[in-house]
Parts: C-alpha cells; sequence; structure tokens
C-alpha cells in the first residue's frame, strides 16, 4: 500500500509516524515520572509536609509517632502512660540515640511518679539494678517500684534493659502500682505533722534519729555500709551498717536483696529498728 502512494502522500505518511513514536515516547516518561515522584512522596512525605512549618511545628508532628503496644493499656488516674520519644534537640535523653528506636519509658516511669507523689521518688520507691549476661551477650535490668520488681527481657545494651524494665512497669501501673501510691498518697495526707520524716526512706530515717540523739549532724563515719553480692545466693546483695557512733560499734546485716541500695535500705531499717527500742535519753 505504501509503494502504491504519491511521493507527497508518503511523506505525510512518514510524519505522521514520527508524531506518533514521539506522542508515545512522551506519554512514557510522563508515566515514569509519576511513578518516581510517587516514590519520593511515599518515602520523604514526613519532610515534605514538615517543610513549612517551624521547628516547634516539626516537633509537635514527630511526637504524634504511634506508641508501642504500652500506649494501648487502659489510662489511670494518674494519666496516660503513653510513652513519648524526647523532641529533637531537648537535650540529652539517656539513649544511645533516636535511631536505635527506643522510647522513654524511664523518664515517662520517673515522670509519673513524680506527678503521683508530689516529689522525686527516692530509693525505696524506685531503684534499679543490672545483670550482666553470660559471655557478655547483654545485660537484664530490673527496677524496683514500691517493692515491686519488673525485669526485662536480655537486651545488648544496658539503657535498653533498663528501657524495656520500665516498659514493663508501665504496663502494669493500673494493676499493681496504682493501688500502691493511692494508699502512699492517703496516708502521706493523714500523717499530721511528721509526714515528711514518714516519707523518708529507712536510710533517711535512721540518720534523722541518730541526728536527734546525738545532738549533731551525722557524718559518714557515723554511719557506713559494707555490701556486696551473696555467694550463695545468685543475683542478690547483702549489706552490713556500722554505727561507729554508737556505743559498742554495732552492726547490722541486712538480708538478701536484688540491688544494692535495697539491700542497704533493709540494713537499715534493722538498725532504726534497734535505734527506736533504746531508752529515750538526751544526746550522748
Amino acid at each position: 500500500w505504501y509503494q502504491l502512494q504519491e511521493p507527497w502522500q508518503r511523506h505525510s505518511c512518514i510524519t505522521v509516524i514520527g508524531l506518533e513514536r514521539q506522542l508515545v515516547e512522551l506519554m512514557q516518561r510522563q508515566r515514569l515520572a509519576r511513578k518516581s515522584d510517587e516514590k519520593q512522596q511515599s518515602r520523604y512525605g514526613s519532610l515534605t509536609r514538615r517543610s513549612g512549618t517551624n521547628s516547634a511545628e516539626s516537633r509537635m508532628y514527630i511526637g504524634k509517632q504511634s506508641a508501642p503496644s504500652v500506649a494501648s493499656t487502659k489510662p489511670s488516674t494518674f494519666g496516660s502512660i503513653a510513652a513519648e520519644p524526647y523532641p529533637e534537640g531537648g537535650g540529652s535523653t539517656g539513649l544511645e540515640s533516636s535511631s536505635d528506636g527506643l522510647w522513654n519509658f524511664r523518664g515517662r516511669l520517673g515522670e509519673k511518679l513524680q506527678q503521683a507523689l508530689g516529689r522525686n521518688p527516692d530509693a525505696s520507691e524506685l531503684s534499679f539494678s543490672y545483670d550482666a549476661l553470660d559471655g557478655g551477650a547483654g545485660f537484664m535490668c530490673t527496677v524496683s517500684v514500691f517493692g515491686i520488681d519488673f525485669r526485662s527481657d536480655p537486651c545488648s545494651k544496658k539503657k535498653q534493659a533498663d528501657q524495656d524494665a520500665c516498659r514493663s512497669a508501665l504496663e502494669s501501673w493500673d494493676t499493681l502500682i496504682e493501688d500502691t501510691l493511692a494508699l502512699r498518697v492517703a496516708a502521706g495526707q493523714q500523717a499530721g505533722p511528721e509526714a515528711s520524716v514518714c516519707r523518708m526512706d529507712a536510710k533517711s530515717r535512721l540518720n534523722h534519729a541518730l541526728q536527734r540523739k546525738l545532738g549533731r549532724p551525722v557524718t559518714r563515719v557515723d554511719v557506713t555500709y559494707h555490701t556486696e553480692q551473696m555467694k550463695d545466693k545468685e543475683n542478690l546483695f547483702k549489706s552490713i551498717l556500722r554505727l561507729g557512733c554508737m556505743p559498742g560499734d554495732r552492726t547490722f546485716d541486712g538480708i538478701g536483696a536484688l540491688s544494692k541500695g535495697s539491700a542497704e535500705q533493709d540494713a537499715a531499717a534493722r538498725a532504726l529498728e534497734w535505734l527506736n527500742s533504746l531508752p529515750v535519753t538526751g544526746p550522748s
């Protein structure tokens, strides 16, 4: 058919075919460009949405990330336990970096305790202990909240382990911790003028009682602690307290505890019990 056409007709056919090819190539390039734009938008969409905002709006957008499963637990009367990451440039977070994917459960736990108590929690109310896994495989952390222990899964870093332990504590906030908190807050409100002393941990109460008995401030040589890991019981610590300021250089042995701080608190409680049993006299 092409051979039967006149020369001017052949030229027109060539022109049309060339235009059709150019149109097809143009449509193909447009489709490829749209696909590339879609990929870029799905990958960098969050940056595109934040490009016109200020730094404060950017930090607010980051905070809207979905939290891990702990955020799905029932909210308590002391507030939601949904953990939030620290904002960009917000100072030290206690974590390795935001790229680790860790959330600040430790900071959230401390914040909730502080809000509920109206003060910073002391060592008897919040304490941490760590256990190294065999062969340097990692660590496990135990966080003690009002004597209730929560243990982490094995983690490669200490900071990851204490975050995991705090996460477990937050998950149990409604069922275990909240009732204990409510009782302590109610007891503190009814304790009268000695409430501030009653809220102290055993070591602080011991120092307070010794100061009243001695009639002077307590020094480091007056009360000393020797704490070490128990040989016959794994992951337990025992503390021996010596009262150098009392006649006879009395010592008091604590029982096994999961952390050094808890062991010292137990030894202090035993010394305080003995001190309170003594007859009331003036400063010695």
